[in-house]
């Protein structure tokens, strides 16, 4: 995974989006909740799940641009909780999973968020 891309994907843990288990279908990269929305914070593809009988979903463009426009900026301590809660979270699944490729995109964000909470 390129270095960019775990930056794309470490902004949205700390932006307190949720990582779920899974996968962009064009990019392959780990997707991330955000209220109701469903969003790939590699090429900016955002989903909404429509329809759980039909299984049916709808891809609607969004760009880091809108995301940014609909948060406020956090402060320093909030950055720092929010990527320990994290870090326990993606812990907590790595204990789960099976999958060498899930373990070492989990791990890569772990030592970003580290990299990120010895900057602050």
């Amino acid at each position: 995974m390129r270095d960019d891309n775990i930056d794309k994907i470490s902004e949205m843990l700390l932006r307190g989006g949720k990582m779920l288990s899974r996968h962009c279908p064009t990019c392959n990269s780990p997707l991330f909740k955000f209220g109701e929305e469903i969003i790939c914070p590699v090429c900016g593809t955002s989903f909404v799940e429509i329809d759980e009988k039909g299984g049916r979903r709808t891809k609607i463009p969004a760009t880091s641009q809108d995301l940014k426009s609909r948060e406020r900026s956090p402060d320093e301590n909030e950055i720092k909780r929010e990527l320990r809660k994290k870090i326990g979270e993606i812990l907590e699944d790595l204990k789960r999973e099976r999958d060498l490729t899930k373990i070492k995109m989990g791990l890569e964000c772990i030592d970003k968020a580290l990299e990120i909470l010895n900057k602050c």
